[in-house]
């Protein structure tokens, strides 16, 4: 073995077992660089024409980022699953279908709305079976999903110091990110598999990614829980931001985003009698779906967009690997398949080219 072979040998051996121990937080680095890629122009700006030093401009960047964003959505998240789990666990602990004056009344008011019980008609007639049975299969079915969520909740309420310590690690990532920039993008580009054209045009896409799946949604899911949290407001409802956050998280949901929630939540009110506030939430539903039409492609403007196919598959998929974090990384993962694959492609094509030529 000759020198050149070992030094490559040793190199993947402590890069592997650097790999296994930052594995852990393999999920806020990602974040973490993400951010710092969106607030990298503002770093330039203050770095680059105010002369501010790169250390203080990284840090009045974190420190802001973190006030005004990551630290008021740690805490909306901690809450809203504590929120979360109580409820499930009184789902629990009273079954869906037996609870007295509560669940099953609820089945019972919501088959007795006029555009419900027509529907529960026509499809009892299509698959020819009788109302009763339509319905208390129904009612078996959202007792499963309230169990398994109840599961899904409690083993988060479970990980929330091993999630306060990845969101340490996150603003620890987009300082250093800023701050050290330059040099990450210098190794890439000198270590880089493609031309630098090709090099460039990535980092180009990637930064379409990062906009598309992070800025764009969170501006979005902003809007619509905004328009919900006064919608709310106006109705009386109760738990105002858990319910606003809760539209905030749904609206990352590709094609389908918040309006189960929003439209779930308006026919619950108008099933319990609540018509003034369910006709409130209803009309709040179709203003944030609405306005998430028009907002997502304003803040978009040209970043890179996945399939709707692709997107579902990289959402849930991420989420079942890296938690609700998936929720950015799988789609911007996914996006950077195909951001490489067509790199290599172009690549391929260009050295065909070459070679015809000689």
């Amino acid at each position: 073995m000759n020198g050149r072979n070992a030094r490559a040998i040793t190199t993947l051996i402590f890069g592997a077992i650097f790999l296994y121990i930052g594995s852990g937080f393999f999920v806020p680095l990602i974040l973490g660089a993400a951010i710092a890629l969106l607030l990298f122009p503002s770093f330039e700006y203050l770095h680059r024409r105010k002369n501010w030093q790169s250390d203080v401009t990284a840090g009045f960047l974190t420190i802001g980022v973190t006030v005004l964003f990551i630290l008021p959505v740690t805490l909306l998240s901690i809450r809203g699953v504590r929120f979360l789990a109580a409820r499930f666990q009184a789902w629990k602990d009273s079954p869906f279908l037996d609870s007295p004056g509560g669940d099953a009344t609820l089945l019972q008011s919501i088959t007795r709305i006029p555009g419900i019980s027509s529907l529960i008609v026509r499809v009892s007639d299509l698959l020819h079976m009788e109302e009763a049975d339509l319905v208390d299969s129904a009612g078996n079915l959202l007792k499963s999903f309230g169990i398994k969520a109840a599961e899904f909740v409690t083993t988060a309420l479970s990980s929330i110091p091993s999630f306060g310590l990845g969101v340490f690690m996150m603003v620890l990532a987009i300082f250093f990110f800023l701050a050290d920039g330059e040099r990450v993008l210098t190794f890439f580009r000198a270590n880089s598999f493609f031309p630098k054209k090709q090099t460039e045009l990535i980092f180009i896409r990637f930064r379409g990614l990062c906009r598309a799946v992070l800025l764009a949604s969170i501006v979005s899911g902003f809007v619509q829980a905004l328009i919900y949290l006064i919608a709310g407001a106006i109705a009386g409802v109760d738990d105002l931001l858990v319910l606003a956050f809760s539209v905030f998280l749904g609206s990352f949901i590709p094609v389908v985003g918040a309006a189960p929630l929003t439209f779930g939540l308006a026919v619950y009110y108008v099933s319990t009698g609540s018509k003034f506030e369910g006709f409130t939430l209803l009309i709040a539903a179709l203003i944030a779906s609405i306005a998430d039409n028009f907002v997502r492609p304003i803040v978009l403007r040209g970043g890179a967009n996945l399939h709707p196919l692709i997107a579902i598959v990289a959402l849930f998929g991420g989420l079942q690997v890296f938690g609700f974090a998936g929720v950015f990384i799988g789609p911007i993962l996914a996006g950077m398949f195909f951001v490489f694959l067509d790199a290599y492609v172009q690549s391929r094509q260009s050295n065909e080219v070459l070679s015809e030529d000689r």
